[in-house]
């Protein structure tokens, strides 16, 4: 069971997954999930066997050359209950679904295979896109800002987690500070690598990333993100990694915590900043 962190003002959503492995099938039955929600944390179907897939996907990969084919996926059997919170149909809303409920099925995937093959796999990662959005429609020309931003992947059996990178359907690249600020009433102040971020271990979880922009005039800004409450998990006695944090500062130097999912108002001058969780970590320290 995994916990879905964006409860948008209602209680926490679990996630059950029962996993079963035999010769000739391997079988994600999600029907004991919640009903589908009118908060947009709903998956479609179509995510729910994508982030069943990819983790099993990854585990198979170490064996050679990988075809994802219709003879790949014959063997893999996702059964979902309809008007669920991983099946959901019109009109319950899934915008968050997709980028960050989809992750939380990763977690939960990984989870269920570390009681099958506790020592080939690593600790959980940053698994959220952290998307930030930037705006403001009055302005001329009006602007229109999004970004995604990487985080700390899990140690691992054979060495310590990437800093710094996307993980599992995060597939965006970094923006970089030159096109940022050429095109957008936009400056980086800070862009790094979040201090000991990871969990420690063994092999210690990847570092998460620090972002400060500061916004030149008045904009909307909204953060859709997750694992702010908890970190990713180590695993084989690694540390759990740094849950992310947000906040803005004002003019003056006050600063206001985030608790996504949030949106607000920014005045011009202000300062956004964007912490990012590290990794888990594998195995207790040497």
């Amino acid at each position: 069971e995994e916990t879905l962190e964006l409860d948008w003002g209602e209680q926490r959503i679990p996630l059950t997954l029962r996993l079963s492995v035999q010769a000739d099938e391997i079988h994600f039955d999600y029907r004991r999930c919640p009903p589908a929600l009118t908060a947009p944390l709903n998956c479609t179907r179509a995510i729910t066997c994508v982030a069943s897939y990819f983790p099993l996907f990854c585990l198979l990969h170490e064996s050679g050359p990988l075809l994802v084919n219709h003879g790949s996926l014959e063997v893999i059997r996702v059964t979902t209950q309809p008007g669920t919170v991983v099946d959901a149909t019109a009109p319950y809303p899934v915008c968050a679904g997709n980028v960050e409920t989809s992750q939380r099925l990763c977690d939960l995937v990984w989870l269920a295979l570390g009681r099958l093959l506790p020592q080939r796999l690593p600790g959980l990662s940053a698994a959220t896109m952290n998307n930030l959005t930037l705006g403001n429609a009055r302005l001329d020309p009006p602007f229109s800002y999004y970004e995604t931003c990487g985080g700390g992947h899990g140690g691992g059996p054979r060495g310590p987690g990437v800093d710094g990178q996307q993980v599992a359907m995060t597939n965006t690249r970094n923006t970089p500070a030159e096109i940022m600020e050429t095109y957008f009433p936009l400056r980086l102040w800070r862009y790094a690598l979040r201090p000991q971020s990871g969990g420690g271990g063994l092999h210690p979880g990847g570092r998460g990333i620090l972002r400060e922009i500061e916004v030149l005039e008045d904009c909307q800004a909204a953060l859709l993100a997750s694992l702010r409450q908890w970190g990713p998990q180590g695993r084989e006695g690694g540390g759990t990694g740094e849950p992310g944090r947000d906040c803005w500062i004002d003019t003056e130097g006050h600063v206001f915590p985030i608790a996504p999912p949030w949106n607000g108002a920014l005045p011009g001058g202000s300062r956004l900043i964007v912490e990012t969780p590290g990794g888990g970590g594998w195995g207790l320290p040497s």
